[in-house]
């Protein structure tokens, strides 16, 4: 069985079900509330998704299709939805949606897109979560430095993801990594955020 098989069979046994839990990397935050993890078992296959074919024309780059390109945030390449596309011929311009980070770069350059060496049809590695027991200081998460703030707590190390509840878009999750208490109550204990918080969906972005 190929690589590209054994992950589809990793995705497919692959359970987010209340209180189920497993290891996952944190890839990007914008807020305590929406956040993107991708789990470790995906990790070895990530270098197959993200080889690079050759290089696009222009007029063969579509909306939806996905490519890989070089990322200005991430410092490597990655596979990328298309979302928008700007200009013409060589001066064209990319947004893309990173379908393995949960980020969206805009202003990509072609020269920095590429064809996938890899074509089949896996799909995007990482899923939606928020915080359990965590939420802004208000109505709304205003603070900027929440993001930095939440990233500083689990850069550079798996976390423990434990499911708490499955919303319609999202998974409700407790993280647990090597700090001395989960990063909800890190977070709080900090100043950044209340605890108790109770899911509503207005409060989400």
């Amino acid at each position: 069985m190929d690589n590209i098989s054994n992950l589809l069979q990793e995705i497919a046994i692959t359970s987010f079900e209340v209180g189920s839990s497993c290891w996952v990397d944190v890839t990007h935050i914008n807020n305590p509330h929406h956040f993107y993890v991708r789990p470790r078992a995906y990790s070895m296959y990530l270098q197959g998704l993200q080889a690079r074919g050759e290089h696009f024309d222009a007029r063969d780059i579509c909306l939806g299709q996905i490519v890989v390109y070089k990322s200005k945030l991430q410092k490597t390449y990655l596979r990328g939805r298309v979302l928008m596309i700007h200009g013409e011929g060589a001066e064209s311009r990319y947004k893309l949606y990173a379908m393995d980070v949960g980020c969206i770069e805009s202003g990509v350059r072609l020269k920095r897109v590429w064809k996938r060496k890899n074509e089949s049809s896996v799909p995007s590695l990482v899923t939606l979560c928020q915080l359990a027991n965590c939420g802004p200081i208000g109505v709304r998460w205003e603070d900027t430095n929440i993001a930095e703030a939440m990233w500083n707590y689990v850069k550079g190390e798996r976390a423990r993801m434990i499911i708490v509840n499955v919303v319609s878009d999202r998974l409700i999750v407790e993280l647990y990594n090597s700090c001395p208490d989960d990063i909800a109550t890190m977070l709080a204990l900090t100043g950044f955020t209340t605890l108790g918080y109770v899911h509503n969906s207005q409060n989400e972005e």
